[in-house]
């Protein structure tokens, strides 16, 4: 994880604004030991350029559908060095696998969709006599409902 002797030191509050992330969800990471906060005089928490570079892929494995469990388990990982690159190299592969699944799923939705508008204009315009059913529009078209 990062370490303390980064160029930059935030308090929880400028950290919180930097990685826009709440102080309570801050809070949480740390319970969860997937962020680890700095001390600057035992009681203060310190956060540094490197802790805000973590949080920016923290948040783009989340969204790539990443649990927090697997984010704990990469940590883990993390803090046992290099010996564990092939775990986390299988971990960011299934994270991202299971990503693209999802992302060719809506992408599927974003088809219907678009064809949807396109046979209503079409029906508008007159392009379309109206009576072809969606259905049929869209597998004229070689795509799938």
């Amino acid at each position: 994880m990062a370490e303390t002797n980064s160029e930059h030191r935030y308090t929880l509050s400028e950290f919180s604004r930097i990685v826009n992330l709440p102080i309570p969800t801050i809070h949480a990471y740390e319970r969860q030991r997937i962020i680890k906060a700095h001390s600057s005089d035992g009681s203060r928490r310190i956060f540094t350029d490197e802790d805000v570079d973590w949080v920016k892929c923290l948040v783009h494995l989340k969204a790539a559908g990443m649990s927090l469990q697997d984010i704990q388990e990469y940590v883990a990982w993390q803090d046992l060095g290099d010996d564990t690159i092939p775990n986390r190299v299988s971990l960011l592969e299934r994270t991202r696998d299971e990503f693209v699944k999802k992302n060719q799923r809506i992408l599927q939705h974003l088809q219907v969709v678009d064809d949807r508008i396109a046979w209503y204009q079409a029906k508008e315009s007159g392009e379309a006599d109206g009576s072809e059913p969606f259905a049929q529009y869209v597998k004229d078209r070689g795509h799938t409902e």
